[in-house]
Formats: C-alpha cells, structure tokens, sequence
C-alpha cells in the first residue's frame, strides 16, 4: 500500500471512529427520537433525522458530479409493495428491539450487552431475508445522478433542510463533547456528524455500518484476506468510538442481559434484518445514501418505517393523554 493510500483508509477509520461516537454520544435512535415525537411531542429528535438526510444529500449530490466515477449515489429501484411493507416491518421490529441499527450499536458500546443478540439476530436475519424475499428488481441509476433542473432542486432542497444544523453553536458543541468529559452531542450535533461523515463514506467507501462490515467478514463470498482484514478494523473503529463516547460521558456501564431481553432483541434484530434485505437497505443506508440520492423505494420504505414506528407508539400516546385529564 502507498503512504497515499496508508493515509486514505487511516482517515476513513479516524471518520468511522467519530460516527460510532457520535451514534453513542449523541443517542441516536429513531425509536427513541419518535417516541419523543408521538408521546411527549417532542420534535427535536425526529426534525434532527431530517437534517442528517439533508446534509448527506447536500454533500454527496455535489461531489458525484464532480468525480462520478470515485462518488456513487446509491442505486434507484422502483416502489413496490415489498419494499414499503419491508419498510413498515422494519420499523415494527425495531419498536420490538427497542432500538434501530444507530439505537442498537449505542446501546451496545453503552454496555448493555443484550444487544449483542440484536446483532447476531440481524445478521442472520439479513441472510434468511435475501432467501425468503421476492427477487428485487434491477436497479437504475440514481435520478440525480447528472447535473440538471430535477438535479439542482433537489441539491437546493437538502441544503435548505440542512441549514438548521449549520450554525456556529453546534460546531462548538461537537468540539466540547470530543474535549470535554460530560458535554452531550445535541441532536442536530450528531447528525450532523452522521449525515456529512456518513454521506461521505457511503459514496466514497461503500457501505461503512457494523453490520456491513460484519457481514462481510461473516460470510465472505468474494474478496481477499485484505479486505476482511479492512472489515474487522472498521467494526473495531466504530464499536472503539461508541464506547469512547460512553466512557468519556462516565456512562458506560456492563449490563448482563436477562432471558427475556435476549428472546426480544434476537427476535426484533432478526426482524430488521431481513425487512433490510427487502427493502434493500436499513435505516442507516436509507437515511444518509439512498434518500440523499433520491431512490425511490428508499424514500417510500423510510416513510413505511416512521408511519409504522409512529403508530406503533399511538397507544401509549392516548394513555398519556387520559391519565392528564
């Protein structure tokens, strides 16, 4: 390897390093964030969702006109009924695992080791998932692949989005949680960090999450001993960053998980698993490359997802309301 290339893959580790630690910094999860939404009416977390959606797309949609062949936006295939119900199942089976993939990984590097068997569930359900499932179709190239009118919307539209995060204070909040011990990332801190650090990696690396890079070195169909090599560095750097983050907070504690939260997380992890390989695609992927590039089914089978999520919580929500009156 060049020193080129020695210093490539040693910032794309230190930029996986900050998104496990902002994941775990900044708490994010989409079952927590609608919750917040649908029960306490809480808003800050889900708009925060937004914004990281929007500052990917405000980054990749550029820098894929500029060097499309070094930065890929994901591919578009067509809406169908499997992928808005993958997407509503998706959403469902992290209500059951009480977390998302982000959720899932902050939980993790917190200590709370019964999401170890999310993990392990979603991998296996990834698998099982891309043999049950109806083929999906081919897929095309992004809509906003080229530059043009629809093009040049769409780049306006996520740079509007994004500018609730691009102000100076959550610069000097993310600045103070890497310094300073007990500094929380603020919503639109963290995802910041995930939509700009994540947008970037997906179109220049691939696929950057834990659970892609586990999967490849789980079942390695193709590929060198290199390239498994890079995969169990990526998943040492992003777990490395989570539990930084928990540690530097002083709030990483080791939880043994009870028989009932391993049945639970196995369960909502294979779930999500194999709902993501129908989709294609998690919420992670969904929301800083598939939606940032403008694929169809990814923005249906994310809508399917927070609809599923957010109803998924109306109970509670009523409960809520009746016990004030």
């Amino acid at each position: 390897m060049s020193w080129l290339g020695f210093l490539e893959a040693l910032l794309v580790f230190a930029l996986i390093f900050l998104l496990g630690f902002a994941i775990r910094r900044g708490s994010i999860c989409a079952v927590a964030a609608t919750k917040l939404w649908i029960v306490d009416h809480r808003t800050a977390r889900i708009r925060a969702f937004i914004v990281a959606g929007a500052c990917a797309g405000a980054v990749i949609l550029p820098l894929s006109w500029l060097d499309p062949q070094r930065f890929i936006l994901a591919l578009a295939y067509p809406v169908t009924l499997q992928a808005i119900v993958a997407g509503a199942l998706f959403g469902l089976f992290a209500r059951m695992n009480d977390a998302c993939a982000f959720g899932t990984l902050a939980h993790l590097t917190g200590g709370s080791l019964a999401y170890a068997f999310s993990v392990v569930g979603m991998l296996a359900g990834g698998v099982v998932g891309g043999l049950i499932w109806i083929e999906i179709p081919v897929g095309q190239s992004s809509p906003v692949a080229e530059p043009g009118l629809a093009s040049f919307l769409a780049l306006s539209l996520c740079a509007v989005l994004a500018l609730p995060a691009l102000k100076a204070r959550h610069l000097n909040n993310l600045r103070a949680a890497l310094i300073g011990g007990k500094a929380l990332l603020r919503p639109m801190t963290g995802m910041l960090v995930i939509g700009v650090g994540g947008g970037i990696l997906y179109v220049s690396s691939g696929d950057w999450t834990y659970l892609a890079l586990l999967r490849r070195e789980a079942f390695p169909s193709t590929g060198s001993d290199g390239t498994q090599l890079t995969s169990l560095l990526g998943v040492a750097a992003i777990i490395a960053g989570g539990v930084f983050a928990a540690y530097r907070s002083g709030r990483f504690k080791l939880t043994l998980p009870d028989w009932k939260q391993a049945i639970r997380c196995s369960l909502g992890g294979f779930g999500m698993g194999a709902a993501a390989a129908a989709i294609p695609g998690g919420n992670a992927s969904l929301l800083v490359y598939a939606v940032p590039s403008f694929a169809p089914h990814a923005i249906a089978a994310y809508g399917a997802m927070t609809l599923a999520l957010a109803f998924s919580f109306a109970p509670a929500a009523l409960r809520r309301r009746h016990s004030r009156q």
